[in-house]
């Protein structure tokens, strides 16, 4: 929907933590963290790395899915009890933890990698990071997970009759157009404001 692809945008929000600066590149964690210089060919490299650890970690964890019901299955079948749905959820479970926590490990290689380099700046404020999320992210990138949520929301309305938790689901889904419709005009407003010193992203500097 809209061109959203999660596995890609995975991917860009790892590269988005690269941010060109003169000959190089520096390295902000999670956009937010101090500014550490890298060179072109590093920022090659540690992108290469994350995206064969992420194919890595998927198919790791679809492979230890597969074993954990046939496992399960053949325990069934050998016992000749019914297959525990408890057990298979609690086992599914354990392993998206994992899946989870690796994804973090990977996520956080660069900084593990550079944490003796020193930074050439200083971590970004909270206002400066909600603009440096803004700036990195299209608007299919917003309207995507909007539209995915809010039909979500007006599904289970709909299957409670708009009654009861319907109601809830409604006004679930009404607080999430806020949300995601703040962020567009948000991001609007700094863009059509091009006057005015910039950032180092091109947004106009706030006062905050």
């Amino acid at each position: 929907m809209f061109g959203y692809n999660p596995s890609a945008n995975g991917r860009q929000l790892f590269e988005n933590q690269f941010e060109p600066r003169g000959d190089g590149y520096v390295y902000r964690k999670g956009l937010k963290g101090a500014p550490i210089p890298v060179t072109a060919e590093e920022r090659q490299r540690f992108i290469e790395d994350y995206g064969r650890s992420s194919r890595y970690g998927y198919w790791g964890m679809i492979a230890a899915w597969i074993f954990l019901v046939s496992v399960l299955v053949s325990w069934s079948l050998e016992t000749g009890s019914q297959l525990s749905n408890v057990a298979l959820f609690v086992g599914i479970g354990i392993t998206a933890i994992g899946f989870v926590g690796y994804g973090y490990w990977t996520w956080g290689a660069p900084a593990r990698l550079l944490a003796r380099r020193t930074p050439i700046g200083h971590e970004r404020s909270a206002g400066e990071f909600r603009r440096a999320l803004l700036k990195k992210k299209s608007y299919s990138q917003i309207l995507a997970p909007a539209a995915i949520a809010v039909l979500g929301c007006l599904k289970f309305a709909q299957k409670n009759q708009f009654a009861g938790w319907g109601l809830f689901w409604l006004l679930l889904a009404a607080v999430l157009l806020g949300l995601f419709g703040f962020q567009l005009l948000q991001k609007w407003r700094y863009e059509r404001n091009s006057a005015g010193p910039k950032d180092d992203l091109g947004f106009p500097l706030s006062r905050e």
